[in-house]
């Protein structure tokens, strides 16, 4: 079996268990980040508090990345996941 084929069958045996939920956060987050300010402005938010509201998701998730490959290091991918499962 050379490299690229290990490879290959390696990234179809993800499809399921990474890309799929992936895709479905995704997914849900590009719909969120469009709802938000609508429902927000309805509600007589202005555009400089919904522009922070969107700096501070990405901000957020820009910060927390370094953290949550420490936690994945110390604590392993398995028990993370499960662990982020529960808290969400």
């Amino acid at each position: 079996m050379t490299a690229a084929a290990s490879i290959g069958s390696t990234a179809r045996g993800l499809i399921v268990p990474v890309y799929t939920p992936w895709l479905g956060m995704s997914l849900c987050v590009g719909m969120v980040s469009v709802a938000l300010p609508l429902h927000l402005e309805d509600g007589g938010v202005g555009v400089f508090e919904l522009s922070l509201v969107l700096a501070a998701a990405g901000l957020g998730s820009a910060l927390g990345g370094v953290p949550a490959g420490d936690a994945v290091s110390r604590v392993g991918s398995g028990r993370l996941m499960l662990l982020g499962s529960i808290t969400v």
